[in-house]
């Protein structure tokens, strides 16, 4: 595996997993290790202090000291060996013995002691001055566990049984967990590996679509059946941000064709006004006349790019909010003045209602143009002897603006693209009809303000715009 391997969040994970299984694994070993030797030393110390009792009740006190009579071999047989083994080979590596000591350093009686015992003079030391000792004498399989202890006659008896089946079956232990623990770990290395690939594969997934994402490719989705934990939710996650992008280019691209569009309309019947006024010598009023007409022109130029610079503003976040305590009324009373020529033309009548030092702290050119848009936009779709009208109050901590019409209504079908930019209700209307963006800069100067708007309307039964602000 090459170095640059570890930076793969999956090698890492594996190595990691491994670090922590082999630490556990390690753990268990040593206490299987630790608990069977304790387990067979206390079943070896038991063996020896039975054959010890049993050899003790037999023991003759003689002038020279305790003695272990003759024929006593056969108790110092293996207590758990099968019957047909009815008596011991003193002469045989490992069987058990047992001797008595008149004094330390003074043997009495030998029975099993084979010649090559290690010195147990020090147990037997011990058990003269403690009144009973334990010990191992010898190493590996040729050693010994040794008791000593006094006799109620006098003397020291000693009993002893070969460790080799101890040592054997820790050696056994030992081998079998030096070959399993590698073993398990290595297979717990390939499967850890194994693992890590398969939960993580859809990263990867995510990983190349985001590398082959371009603006022409944004209607890929991954599309992953997964659960629902992390890497399912970041799957999700990562769908639903590629969506919002497809959006968000698909809007763009749609304003940008409408904005070209509208652009264009005023620019060719301006540029054809100017090539009519240049066909042929006219006289001042004719040529008073077109001038007017390009001058309307130019008005919806201005009024339409003024419209699309306060959006791509927005879009942007360089338009600022500036924060002040405006009175409602007053900005109500500026809409009105710019709207009454319109209104008087149209013989559409005005008024406003509402508590007239009702303040609000907000952005007042921005509030200011929103009333406008709404204002021009109700007188435009007012027809005569209709009426508009504006009123505000605070309500539930929030400060509602009202405007109303009395004028043709919108379709419901119409009412959820009513916000929408370059949407018209009636797309036969004439293009001097407005620029198509004043209620959707009407929607951002709201939510830029944490407020909302809102409309309710039918045909025939007139129109009216709700706006809540922040009190």
């Amino acid at each position: 595996m090459r170095w640059r391997n570890f930076r793969h969040i999956r090698v890492r994970l594996t190595l990691w997993y491994l670090v922590l299984l082999g630490l556990i694994v390690l753990a268990f070993d040593a206490v299987v290790y630790v608990g069977l030797r304790r387990a067979v030393e206390d079943h070896l110390d038991e063996s020896v202090d039975q054959r010890w009792e049993t050899i003790a009740g037999a023991v003759e006190q003689g002038s020279s000291g305790p003695r272990i009579p003759e024929g006593l071999l056969v108790a110092l047989a293996p207590i758990d060996d099968d019957d047909d083994e009815d008596e011991a080979d003193p002469e045989q590596d490992g069987e058990p013995f047992a001797r008595t000591w008149s004094a330390p350093g003074q043997l009495v009686s030998n029975a099993g002691a084979r010649p090559g015992l290690a010195d147990t003079s020090a147990i037997v030391a011990r058990a003269f001055a403690e009144g009973e000792a334990w010990g191992n004498v010898g190493s590996g399989e040729e050693s010994y566990r040794v008791f000593a202890a006094q006799l109620p006659g006098g003397g020291v008896l000693e009993a002893g049984e070969s460790r080799e089946e101890v040592v054997g079956t820790l050696d056994s232990l030992r081998q079998v967990l030096l070959l399993v623990t590698p073993a398990g770990l290595l297979l717990a290395l390939i499967g850890g590996l194994f693992l890590a690939q398969r939960a993580l594969a859809p990263i990867a997934r995510i990983t190349r679509l985001a590398q082959e994402t371009t603006g022409e490719t944004l209607g890929r989705r991954l599309d992953l059946d997964l659960p629902d934990d992390e890497v399912g939710e970041l799957a999700r996650m990562f769908d639903g941000m590629i969506a919002r992008l497809d959006a968000a280019f698909r809007q763009q691209r749609q304003f940008t064709s409408d904005a070209s569009h509208e652009l264009r309309t005023p620019l060719t019947a301006l540029k054809g006004q100017v090539e009519v006024a240049l066909g042929q010598e006219r006289g001042a009023d004719e040529y008073r006349a077109v001038l007017a007409k390009v001058n309307e022109s130019v008005d919806r130029l201005i009024q339409l790019v003024g419209s699309l610079l306060t959006l791509a503003r927005a879009d942007a976040g360089q338009l600022p909010l500036h924060r002040d305590a405006v009175v409602i009324a007053d900005l109500v009373d500026a809409a009105f003045d710019h709207a009454r020529p319109a209104a008087e033309r149209g013989g559409v009548s005005l008024a406003a209602e509402g508590t007239a030092a009702l303040e609000a702290r907000a952005d007042e050119v921005l509030v200011l143009q929103l009333l406008l848009n709404l204002v021009d936009n109700a007188v435009r779709h007012t027809g005569a002897g209709g009426a508009v009208g504006v009123t505000w109050a605070a309500e539930g901590g929030a400060l509602l603006l009202r405007v109303r019409d009395t004028g043709e209504g919108i379709p419901a079908e119409a009412l959820p693209h009513i916000f929408d930019r370059f949407y018209r209700v009636d797309p036969a209307r004439q293009r001097n009809d407005g620029t198509g963006l004043g209620l959707a800069i009407c929607k951002w100067i709201a939510e830029a303000h944490g407020g909302s708007i809102g409309v309710e309307s039918a045909p025939g039964a007139g129109t009216t715009f709700t706006v809540r602000l922040p009190a």
